[in-house]
């Protein structure tokens, strides 16, 4: 991802786990109008383990929905659940991220845990 803005620009590296991405932990590089690095923010580590999820992007899908709405309504989830590793220290899950429509203009990212199907997190969002 890189944004330019004047006289910088910023790149960010996402962190990922095989083939998923890590949440919320990422490079992010910015340079000046020259090329030179004039400030790198990391908050990416290793990874001793991940824990594997045991449950589906269907079933993540209607636990999201039934947390924000209080019953399973495949209509209210506005993309299909995205498969991520959820990180703490040096240890991961595999879980989804599920956007969910609570009304027309508000969207609510819930994170579910594919190990043990908790929903464990919720944030308003913006779509773009």
């Amino acid at each position: 991802d890189v944004d330019a803005a004047g006289e910088r620009s910023v790149v960010r590296f996402a962190q990922v786990h095989g083939a998923l991405r890590v949440a919320d932990r990422s490079v992010t590089v910015t340079l000046d109008d020259a090329g030179r690095v004039t400030r790198v923010l990391n908050d990416a580590s290793p990874l001793v383990d991940v824990r594997p999820a045991t449950i589906t992007a269907q079933d993540a899908r209607r636990l999201a929905s039934a947390r924000v709405l209080g019953v399973d309504a495949p209509g209210a989830v506005v993309s299909q659940p995205r498969k991520v590793v959820f990180a703490e220290g040096g240890h991961g899950v595999e879980g989804f991220l599920v956007l969910v429509a609570r009304g027309p203009a508000q969207v609510v990212e819930v994170r579910v845990d594919g190990h043990d199907g908790q929903v464990f997190g919720l944030r308003d969002t913006v779509l773009r």
